[in-house]
C-alpha cells in the first residue's frame, strides 16, 4: 500500500485538527505520511487535508571562517598542558 504526505488544510486561519481513525491523535500541522486509504482519500475530497511535500531539513553552512564546524578533541596531555598553563597565569 502506498503512501500519501497530507498536512491538515487552513480553515479561518487555523489549521484544521483532523484525527487519524486508528490512533485518534491530530494530523501534525506540518504534515505526516498517512496511508493511502479511503478514509484519506475522502479527507482530500472533502477539502479537510492537503496532499504536500515532506520539508527536509538543509544543512546550513557554517559562518565561522574556518569552515567545517567540526569539534576538535583535546588529547588527555593537551588538557593536563592546557590547565598547568591557566594555573601558572593566575
Amino acid at each position: 500500500m502506498s503512501n500519501l504526505f497530507l498536512k491538515p488544510c487552513t480553515i479561518d486561519g487555523a489549521p484544521a485538527v483532523v484525527r487519524d481513525p486508528h490512533t485518534l491523535a491530530p494530523l501534525a500541522v506540518g504534515g505526516e505520511n498517512k496511508a493511502d486509504n479511503d478514509y484519506w482519500r475522502r479527507r482530500l475530497r472533502d477539502g479537510d487535508v492537503e496532499e504536500a511535500s515532506p520539508v527536509t531539513a538543509t544543512p546550513t553552512p557554517d559562518p565561522s571562517p574556518q569552515g567545517g564546524g567540526e569539534r576538535t578533541e583535546l588529547a588527555v596531555d593537551d588538557l593536563s598542558a592546557t590547565r598547568k598553563n591557566a594555573r601558572s597565569r593566575s
